[in-house]
Order: structure tokens, then sequence, then C-alpha cells
């Protein structure tokens, strides 16, 4: 059995990968899809100060539990939610696993799906759907993360259930999340307006019925929302580029009130605190929880032809090392790339 993994930053290879041994509470999963994400472009740049190798990438994981000593019975499929609680910090103590202030996250501080087998906490896994096929079951946990950044943004403004077409929803960054939480934002009563530099990006978009788009190099990105909206600019504003300028450009295009979502896909950036001042814009951040993915399973069933679109690249193990490569010289050139593990 072989693995994917990273050695050092810009090296990885295929190597052989023994059955893990299992310890008390840990369930073995034998896995049949492994997504690339962010962070594991990330890791195989070495971009993080404190990233330990070597290390196996797939922050996304569908797989097969075979054993377990938890409550879920052999041969059922399940998802791995990307983020693992400490359960030593205070937060998590008190019972806020979900607030931990040092959560794991698997594909960087722990290995991740792309192995044939991982041993995980038996009470992590999450019962895939039977009528979501492979490729798309193993987009649940990015697209649930999409849909709670659309609900908290729309919390801010009161919710979605009473919006119409012109309240507008700015979204910067039309990589896999941004696409789907402007997909998302349409379907609940948005209007979204995506942002992003690479038009391509945005031409799919289109495709799939994001009516407004933005290109930063071809347009300034104020003037367009201004127009847009009607000179009214938008009620909420949510931030899923790594351009650094992208958070000081959403809190420009924010009405008095709005709100502004964070997901930390963005680390070198700072919050313009008079605009927020002055303004009353609301900050929130918002990151990865295990919720929503039935809701999740629910709306790739309704859009699976964009889904079809949305995934860049189907790739057997041994293409990874080299998809690694080409993803961390060209990240906006890609979607969402899938290892199949079978």
């Amino acid at each position: 059995m072989s693995a994917v993994v990273v050695r050092q930053p810009r090296i990885a290879d295929i190597e052989d990968y023994a059955m893990p041994e299992l310890a008390d509470g840990e369930c073995l999963v034998r896995v049949l899809r492994a997504g690339l994400g962010p962070s594991d472009i990330h890791m195989f740049r070495g971009d993080y100060a404190k990233q330990h190798f070597p290390r196996i990438p797939g922050t996304d994981v569908l797989g097969i539990v075979e054993t377990c000593a938890g409550s879920f019975s052999p041969v059922r499929r399940v998802l791995i939610p990307p983020t693992i609680s400490c359960g030593s910090c205070t937060a998590c103590l008190a019972g806020d696993e979900h607030l931990c202030l040092a959560p794991g996250l698997i594909g960087r501080e722990r290995d991740g799906g792309m192995r044939p087998w991982m041993s995980v906490p038996a009470g992590l896994p999450v019962t895939a759907p039977d009528d979501v096929g492979d490729d798309t079951a193993v987009c649940i946990p990015d697209t649930a993360f999409a849909l709670r950044l659309v609900g908290e943004a729309a919390a801010g403004i009161g919710g979605v259930t009473r919006r119409t077409e012109d309240a507008f929803l700015v979204v910067f960054g039309a990589g896999f999340l941004g696409v789907v939480a402007s997909l998302a934002a349409a379907e609940q009563g948005f209007r979204p307006i995506l942002v992003d530099v690479v038009q391509a990006r945005l031409e799919l978009a289109r495709e799939m019925g994001v009516r407004d788009t933005c290109n930063p190099l071809r347009d300034f990105v104020g003037d367009q929302v201004h127009w847009i909206t009607r000179r009214r600019y938008a009620e909420a504003a949510v931030v899923v580029s790594e351009d650094p300028e992208a958070v000081l450009t959403a809190a420009s295009v924010l009405r008095p009130g709005g709100r502004l979502c964070l997901t930390g896909h963005h680390p070198d950036s700072s919050l313009p605190a008079a605009r927020v001042v002055d303004s009353s814009i609301e900050v929130r951040g918002v990151r990865r929880t295990r919720t929503l993915y039935g809701e999740a399973a629910g709306f790739i069933r309704r859009h699976l032809t964009a889904y079809e679109s949305l995934v860049s690249l189907r790739l057997e193990p041994s293409s990874m090392p080299q998809a690694l490569e080409l993803a961390a010289e060209d990240p906006k050139s890609y979607m969402k790339i899938i290892c199949n593990m079978e």
C-alpha cells in the first residue's frame, strides 16, 4: 500500500504505507477519496512557520469505517471533518470544542487522507449520504463551510428570509469556496457580486448563474460595487481570497452597519480600523465546523451540474506529487483536485 508523502517543502513522493495500529477509542477508515485544499498547498510550499515534515496531504477525506471502537458499525461510508479539537484548552474543557484554541487540521498538523488507511478518533466520522457519489461527497465539508459563511453574513443583517434581489453580498475569491458561496447566496435571497483577478474563474461562475462579477485588474472594485448596488453598497462581504488587499477592499464596499466575514485565508491582511469604526462595520471570524453537512449534501444535489465543473482534476495517487507542484506554482488555475485512493 502506498501514500503521498511530502518529505520537505516542495518535495513529494509516493512511499510504502503500513496499516496503522488502532489506539483505544479510534476508528480504522479505508480511504476512498481525498481532496486537495488550500492548506495542503500551503503545507507543500512550506508556508507554515511551525510545519513539521514529513506530512501526508489531503484535507478532505471520504472513506469507509472498517473497525471502530465507537458507535459506528463497519462498512459505513463516512466523511472525516478536517479539524480536530485538542481536547485540553479552556474552550474544549468547557464543552465548546467548536471554539478550540488549538485545533489540528488534517493535512497540516495531522496526516491527511492521501493514504489507503487512516486512524481517527471514534467520534469524528460523519456518515456520508448514500445518494451522493464519491467525487461530490468529498466536497461536502467545503460546501458546508461555504453555507456557514453565507449564513453568518446573513445573520448580521437580519437573516436571508426577508432578503430580496436588492440585498447584496460581495464575495472576494472565485475559487471553489467563493463560487459555492455565491451560488448559495443567490439561492438564499442575496444578489452576489463575485470578485477575482482570474477572468476564467469569473466566466465559469457566470455560466453557473452568478450574474455580477468584477475583476480588479480590469475595474476598480469600489466603483463596480457602487454601480451594481445603485450607490447603496453591499450589506455584507465574505473574504475567501488569499490576496492581502482583499480585506481592505471588502471593508470599503460595505454600507454602514454591514458585516464583514473573514475565513483565515488571508493571514497577512490587516483591518482598516478607521473604516470599521466610522461605518460601524461588524467583523466576524468564521471557521470550519462539522455542522451543516446535511444541508451541504442537499445543496450538492441541487447543483450537480455545477459541481462537475468545480472539480478540476480527478487523479490517481501516482499523479499527486506532480499535481502538488503545479498547484503550488499556479493555484488559481485549479478549483478542486480530488485523489482517487481506491
